[in-house]
C-alpha cells in the first residue's frame, strides 16, 4: 500500500444514527518523504474517501493552492484521482506539501516532504580510469553531472485575437522552447485546463503539438485562452482572445412576391441569405413538402446550389404559395413566393369585397361588365438606407376620382392602416393622398406592402404592391487599439474605438475590473477614465492597477465587433 495515500472510510460514533452514510475524512497522517531529480517527472499520491465525497485540494510550500483543473507557476497539475502531478521538478520546489480533504462534517489531511537532488553522479567506465596506484589498480572517478536548464520562452506573439465565425473551425498554435523541454497546456475561458492527455470531449481537443483545436465553435467559446508552457527552469504563457461573429439570416430578395405565369413556362423564385454562421436554407411547397439545395422533387422541381427553386414547366397542380426559410443558430428569416396561372385569372378574377357583395360572389374581368374592375399594380423594388424615411406612394388613388375613396395599405406584418391613420408614436402615416410614410425606417420594415383603393362608386378597385428592402450593415471598429498597449505610470494613454455600421451601433467598454462603460453624445468621466463622444478611452495617470484588458464593443440589430488590447502600465 502507499505510505502517501490517505484513505477516510472511519466514522465518529454520533454519526451512527444518522440516516444513510454521511461521514466525514476524519485522521491525520504524515507520509514518507518522497525524492526526485531535477527535471525528473514526480507524483504525490492522495486519495480521500467520505460521505458525502470530499472536496479535495493541495497546499504548496509557498502557500499556494492547488485545485483539480488549475495550473500554477511551475506546471502543477492536480489530476482527477487527486494525486499531484509535477511535469518538471526544479530545486526550487523542495518543501513541505499538504492535501487536504473537507466535507460538511468535517476534514483530514496528509502531509508530506518533497526532496529535490541538486545534482546527478556520473561513474565513469573502464575506459576513463585515473592514474594506477601502487599496486596496479586504477582508481574509479565520481565527478558531479550539473544539468543546464533555461526557462521556457514562448515562440508566438504573447497577446493575440482571432475572430471567427459561429460554428467554424478553430486551431490556436502554441510553442514554445526551453531546457528541458516545456510541457503545454491550455487555460480555457471557463478557467479549466487541457492537456494532451486529458482532452475535453470530441469537440475540444489539444494536439501533442500544442495546437487546441475546437471543430465547431459555439457562443460560449468566446473569450481568453492561455497557453501555459513549463519546466524545471520556470514558466512562459500567451494569450489568444477568441472573438465570435454572428449574424442572423437576411434574405437578400422581398419577403413576398406575386408571380403570375402562363402554363408550361419554367419558375424561378429565387432566395440568397446572408449570416454567421452560413444559414441553411429550405424550401417548402403548396403540399407541404420540405427541398433542400441540389434536390429533386417528382422530377419537375429543382432547388439549385444557390437556393433558387426551379420547375420546369409549371402547371394548374403548382400553383400555391411556396415559403423559403433561412436559419442558422441565432435567427430565421422567411420569404413567400405566391404563384398563380393567368389562364385561371383570365376566366374568373375574384373580388371579395365584404362592403359590395357576398364572399362567394365571382366578378368576371370584363370591360364592358357593369360589375367593379380590378387593377392589379406592381410596383419597382424600393430600397432605402436604414434610418431613413419612407415614402410609398399609392399610384391608383392620384385620380381625382378616388380621391374620396376608400383607401387601405397592408404592411409586412400583416397590419392593415387606412387613410389619416398613424401609429408608433407618429412613427408611421397615411397621409390624405394616400402615400405611406415610414419614419426612422429597421430591417424589420422590410417586406411587401400593399395599397388597396376603392372608387367612389366601387366600380373601380385597385391594388398597388410595393416590394421594400432596408440596406443595413453591421459594425465594424475601422480604428481600435493594439493588441497590446504600453504606457508609462502617469502617462496618459488613448485606446481608440472607431466604428461604421448601419444602424448606428451601440459602443461600450469593458474594464480589468469588468465595469461596463457606454459611449454617449456627451464625454463621459469614470474616475481617471475619460469616455469621448466618438468612442476613444482615454486613461489618465494610470497605474499598474490599470493594467489588464479592455474590450470595446459595437454592436447593433445586425451584428456585434469587437476589439482587445492588454494594457501594461511599466
Amino acid at each position: 500500500r502507499n505510505p502517501s495515500a490517505m484513505t477516510l472510510l472511519t466514522k465518529p460514533p454520533f454519526l451512527s444514527s444518522l440516516k444513510g452514510s454521511s461521514a466525514p475524512p476524519t485522521g491525520e497522517q504524515v507520509a514518507p518523504s518522497v525524492t526526485g531529480g531535477i527535471g525528473q517527472p514526480v507524483g504525490l499520491s492522495c486519495k480521500a474517501s467520505g460521505s458525502p465525497e470530499p472536496h479535495t485540494f493541495w497546499v504548496l510550500p509557498d502557500g499556494n493552492i492547488v485545485r483539480k483543473g488549475s495550473v500554477v507557476l511551475g506546471g502543477f497539475i492536480m489530476q482527477s484521482n487527486g494525486s499531484l502531478f509535477l511535469p518538471n521538478p526544479s530545486l526550487r520546489d523542495t518543501g513541505h506539501y499538504r492535501c487536504v480533504a473537507v466535507n460538511q462534517y468535517g476534514s483530514a489531511s496528509v502531509s508530506m516532504n518533497l526532496e529535490i537532488n541538486p545534482r546527478k553522479t556520473l561513474s565513469f567506465g573502464d575506459a576513463q580510469r585515473g592514474p594506477q596506484s601502487a599496486s596496479g589498480r586504477s582508481t574509479k572517478i565520481r565527478a558531479p553531472l550539473l544539468l543546464w536548464t533555461r526557462p521556457p520562452r514562448m515562440q508566438l506573439a504573447s497577446y493575440r485575437e482571432v475572430t471567427i465565425h459561429q460554428g467554424g473551425e478553430v486551431h490556436l498554435e502554441c510553442q514554445a522552447s526551453g531546457v528541458p523541454t516545456p510541457l503545454l497546456s491550455w487555460v480555457l475561458p471557463d478557467r479549466s485546463v487541457l492537456t494532451p492527455m486529458a482532452n475535453s470531449g470530441n469537440r475540444i481537443s489539444m494536439y501533442p503539438n500544442g495546437t487546441l483545436h475546437i471543430s465547431s465553435t459555439l457562443p460560449s467559446d468566446r473569450g481568453a485562452y492561455r497557453c501555459v508552457a513549463s519546466n524545471s527552469a520556470g514558466a512562459a504563457s500567451a494569450s489568444v482572445r477568441l472573438h465570435m461573429s454572428s449574424l442572423p439570416p437576411v434574405i437578400q430578395q422581398p419577403r413576398e412576391e406575386n408571380l403570375l405565369l402562363a402554363p408550361g413556362g419554367p419558375l424561378y423564385a429565387h432566395c440568397t441569405a446572408r449570416g454567421a454562421p452560413p444559414p441553411t436554407l429550405r424550401w417548402r411547397t403548396p403540399d407541404g413538402a420540405l427541398v433542400r439545395p441540389s434536390q429533386f422533387l417528382h422530377g419537375n422541381l429543382f432547388v439549385l446550389p444557390n437556393g433558387t427553386l426551379h420547375i420546369r414547366k409549371i402547371g394548374p397542380k403548382d400553383a400555391g404559395s411556396y415559403e423559403c426559410t433561412s436559419f442558422n443558430a441565432v435567427g430565421t428569416d422567411k420569404r413567400t413566393v405566391r404563384v398563380e396561372m393567368k389562364e385561371e385569372a383570365q376566366q374568373a378574377e375574384v373580388i371579395r369585397d365584404a362592403k359590395n357583395m357576398p364572399l362567394s360572389t365571382p366578378v368576371l374581368k370584363n370591360k364592358s361588365s357593369s360589375h367593379p374592375g380590378f387593377q392589379p399594380q406592381t410596383a419597382s423594388l424600393m430600397s432605402i438606407t436604414n434610418g431613413e424615411t419612407l415614402r410609398l406612394p399609392c399610384s391608383s388613388s392620384q385620380a381625382p376620382k378616388n380621391t374620396l375613396g376608400s383607401l387601405s395599405w397592408t404592411f409586412p406584418s400583416g397590419k392593415v392602416v387606412s387613410r389619416g391613420d398613424s401609429g408608433e408614436s407618429g412613427r408611421y402615416l397615411v397621409q390624405e393622398d394616400g402615400t405611406l410614410v415610414i419614419h426612422q425606417t429597421s430591417v424589420f420594415d422590410r417586406g411587401t406592402y400593399t395599397c388597396r383603393s376603392t372608387s367612389p362608386d366601387t366600380s373601380l378597385v385597385s391594388v398597388v404592391t410595393v416590394p421594400v428592402i432596408i440596406i443595413a450593415y453591421p459594425p465594424r471598429i475601422t480604428t481600435g487599439p493594439s493588441p497590446v498597449t504600453y504606457t508609462r505610470p502617469g502617462v496618459a494613454v488613448e485606446l481608440p474605438c472607431l466604428t461604421i455600421a448601419t444602424p448606428r451601433a451601440m459602443v461600450t467598454w469593458e474594464t480589468p475590473d469588468m465595469t461596463q462603460l457606454r459611449v454617449l453624445g456627451q464625454a463621459r468621466i469614470y474616475g481617471n477614465r475619460y469616455l469621448s463622444p466618438r468612442g476613444s478611452l482615454v486613461i489618465q495617470k494610470p497605474s499598474s492597477r490599470d493594467t489588464g484588458f479592455y474590450r470595446c464593443t459595437a454592436k447593433n440589430v445586425i451584428g456585434v465587433d469587437t476589439k482587445t488590447t492588454y494594457l501594461h502600465v511599466i
